[in-house]
């Protein structure tokens, strides 16, 4: 995920943040497993921050998540997704990856862009949510094929 922005100096900022964009959802034990997770393009305006929400199948060592559409979030994701000991379930949400730490470095981006006028970083990220000037994009991406080992 590449994200820019202008930070309160009027400079323009980007970094990237890799991420993990489709997750594997099974429905019911009897049904079958499939790929699922935002692939056409498009564009959405953060909706809010949810300073409640938190990971299900890991610790974080921050809660919450970004808003972006219905029940698809930005929030912390596994801090070596290739790693054998990093164990998520994702269904399609936008995972940040680079722990263990990156959901943190991420957020800090995020209000060093927004130049909130609170203090306090929990205060500083509904502020941003609230404002509804964060913007994502999706990149139309084929759903990886499920393999099943």
């Amino acid at each position: 995920m590449t994200v820019s922005g202008i930070d309160s100096s009027g400079k323009r900022k980007e970094r990237k943040f890799e991420v993990i964009r489709f997750g594997v959802q099974q429905k019911t034990p009897t049904s079958p497993a499939a790929v699922v997770g935002l692939a056409a393009n498009q564009t959405h305006t953060v909706k809010r921050w949810i300073p409640t929400y938190q990971v299900h199948s890991s610790h974080s060592p921050e809660n919450g998540a970004w808003q972006v559409h219905d029940n698809f979030l930005i929030h912390d994701g596994p801090d070596n997704p290739m790693g054998k000991k990093n164990i998520f379930a994702s269904i399609g949400c936008i995972e940040i990856c680079g722990g263990p730490h990156g959901f943190v470095d991420f957020n800090n981006f995020i209000i060093e862009l927004s130049g909130p006028k609170s203090v306090k970083r929990p205060e500083q990220l509904v502020e941003i949510g609230k404002s509804r000037n964060m913007t994502i994009t999706y990149l139309a991406a084929k759903r990886p094929k499920l393999t099943i080992n």
